[in-house]
């Protein structure tokens, strides 16, 4: 298989988020602890997903705002702009 016929990335966020609403249909079963490993695993998979989930959608947000930022500073010739994408560009 080559890697543009490949459907499945590391990034896929949708499918991430599709994963993670099924493991929180599962986790609000009734029975999920009545096999305690399973239900632990379920938690610990849901949790980590999440986990994944936002930090990649705060890492996109904050390009967002870097992106609107560099706008207005190309539009404007903005000093203080200026500053402000520099910092955020140091974080």
């Amino acid at each position: 298989m080559d890697a543009s016929s490949k459907s499945w990335c590391v990034f896929d966020i949708a499918g991430k988020e599709e994963e993670i609403a099924k493991l929180e249909k599962k986790a609000a079963e009734p029975d999920l602890w009545d096999d305690p490993e399973n239900g632990q695993a379920t938690m610990q998979k849901l949790a980590a997903l999440q986990e994944e989930v936002e930090t990649w959608r705060g890492l996109a947000s904050r390009v967002k705002d870097g992106q609107d930022l560099l706008e207005l500073v190309m539009a404007d010739e903005d000093e203080a702009i200026a500053s402000e994408i520099a910092v955020e560009v140091e974080k």
